[in-house]
């Protein structure tokens, strides 16, 4: 009984609405009828459309007709004393926005001069537009690149890829009215939208542009410490933040202590930061979201770049492996900071050859990207990286005289740390219908930090070995992530952008794995003594997120 009383409630406010707007609609064309002695000749179902606004006493008929039906799916006509109005049809305008050699541009403003409507390019360069049946000047604008107006007449939906050049063109005095990527005109508060340009001409560390270090020089973000890779958000610690490239977590993203950070800005595409208010599609994190997107590589034409620093060194390489369907991007930084070690620690063991120490230190980023177009709406990809630091320290010294019933003693130390990242993503990017696009990303992750130290002492007597004591320790840890993201955007139109899917993560984390040896020979007589101890935990992280 209850719900049947509901559905005759809720019957009965919906028939009122309907009929308040009716009226109102009604009202106002009688209303217009009047003030201009004009008669108006429509469907009596358009009666049931709500107008936009009032009419006002004093402006002109088409003045009125376009505050009272414009942007509600009413087209009018004037022919003598009738005004006639229609329904207004829609059609979608989709595609991709590209660089002339195919890379995918993000946030292009996409802007219809006619309807004064616009939206932007996703981070996978797709844009979706619906705008009325007829005649449309669509215009592509992006900093750094010459605006691109496409003439459309839209009678059914179209769908294609836009390509823009680089440069900007020659204007006299320019007046900025509008920008849709102003924080003003959307809901999504605290992101800051960096391009590979900007990174390259923003802050750098010994001549070496750094992402990290660019991002400190926003507001609410502090660096903790003078000169390193920190990163405060808010008052947020260091180990809050979530880095992602292509998708993929990255767990430890400093190089040298953290004077370097890990991401080679010539692979870079583009960063979205999001300081504050970042969308449910990423996850739990407490302070802050980096989303780092790498470059696709050229379709059309092989080049590439070098560039020297005083600490390390960077090389870039792109082109085409199949023209205008596969291309790929190869980036690798080194430093080499061993090579002015190695010559200072040559002389001094020279100089003293019974006391030699040798320090190394070392650091590397390999970037790779592969990726193949099916067609228009249908791309893979497959993006690797590869990060890692290296610390050894070795040292030998040798001691002469009566030393346990020997000779000369030999002292021998080697002590190496490692740690980095390793990982990997598969894209599948598809777009389904003119409104709603897909990706689908199978994730791998792998984090190390590895230390090993092994001393030895070795006693000689006339040349024979006597003794032999060896110490040896291992400690490892590390975090393997596997899993997939599936992401859909749909825009059903200029006034909403609905995104929705589903992330996955298996983690396996190793938190500690020991292993020490303590080694004694003596005349042929072995000692050994060992310890082992191993931890790992298991655990699963999905959500879904509209």
């Amino acid at each position: 009984m209850k719900f049947i009383m509901t559905v005759i409630l809720l019957y009965a406010c919906l028939s009122i609405n309907a009929q308040q707007s009716t009226t109102e609609m009604k009202k106002i064309i009688d209303a217009m009828q009047d003030m201009y002695h004009v008669n108006f000749v429509y469907d009596s179902s358009l009666a049931n459309i709500k107008p936009k606004s009032a009419p006002l006493s004093g402006s002109s008929l088409v003045e009125n007709l376009k505050r009272v039906f414009s942007g509600i799916g009413i087209q009018w006509e004037i022919r003598d004393e009738y005004v006639l109005l229609f329904r207004q049809d829609s059609y979608t305008f989709s595609g991709y926005v590209c660089q002339e050699n195919g890379e995918t541009l993000i946030n292009v403003t996409i802007f219809d001069m006619n309807t004064k409507k616009g939206t932007l390019s996703n981070e996978h360069g797709f844009f979706s537009i619906t705008l009325p049946k007829g005649k449309h000047n669509i215009r592509f604008s992006y900093i750094g690149y010459q605006d691109v107006i496409k003439e459309l007449n839209l009678n059914s939906n179209y769908n294609g890829i836009v390509y823009m050049k680089e440069g900007v063109a020659s204007l006299s005095e320019i007046e900025v009215i509008g920008d849709l990527n102003s924080p003003f005109h959307t809901t999504q508060t605290g992101k800051v939208s960096l391009t590979s340009e900007q990174l390259n001409a923003e802050f750098s560390l010994l001549s070496s542009p750094d992402l990290v270090k660019t991002l400190q020089t926003i507001p609410g973000v502090s660096a903790g410490t003078e000169l390193l890779s920190g990163m405060y958000v808010h008052g947020g610690k260091n180990d809050e933040n979530l880095f992602l490239l292509d998708g993929t977590p990255l767990y430890q993203i400093n190089h040298l202590g953290g004077l370097f950070s890990a991401f080679n800005t010539d692979i870079v595409k583009n960063v979205d930061f999001y300081k504050s208010g970042f969308p449910a599609r990423y996850g739990g994190r407490l302070s802050s979201v980096v989303d780092v997107r790498t470059k696709e590589g050229d379709m059309k034409e092989f080049h590439g770049n070098f560039s020297l620093g005083l600490l390390d060194g960077r090389i870039q390489f792109e082109g085409p492996i199949i023209k205008n369907k596969t291309s790929f991007n190869v980036a690798m930084r080194r430093s080499w900071t061993d090579l002015f070690t190695a010559p200072i620690f040559f002389v001094l063991n020279r100089s003293n050859p019974k006391d030699k120490k040798n320090l190394r230190y070392a650091f590397h980023d390999i970037n790779g990207k592969i990726t193949h177009r099916f067609s228009d709406r249908n791309k893979l990809s497959l993006s690797i990286y590869s990060g890692n630091d290296l610390l050894k320290v070795k040292a030998r010294q040798i001691f002469e005289g009566s030393i346990m019933n020997a000779d000369k003693e030999h002292y021998n130390s080697d002590f190496k740390v490692t740690w980095g990242n390793l990982t990997a993503a598969l894209a599948w990017n598809y777009q389904f219908t003119s409104k709603l696009s897909g990706n689908f990303t199978a994730v791998y992750a792998r984090n190390t930090s590895m230390y090993d130290y092994v001393e030895d002492d070795c006693y000689f007597s006339d040349k024979d070995q006597i003794y032999m004591n060896r110490r040896e320790r291992f400690n490892h840890s590390s975090i393997n992530d596997i899993g997939y993201r599936i992401e859909f955007d749909y825009r059903p139109g200029v006034n909403h952008h609905i995104r929705f899917g589903n992330n996955y993560l298996y983690h396996i984390y190793h938190p500690q794995n020991i292993a020490s040896r303590n080694l004694a020979e003596k005349y042929s007589d072995i000692d050994t003594i060992s310890l082992e101890s191993a931890s790992r935990y298991r655990g699963g992280e999905v959500s879904f997120y509209i």
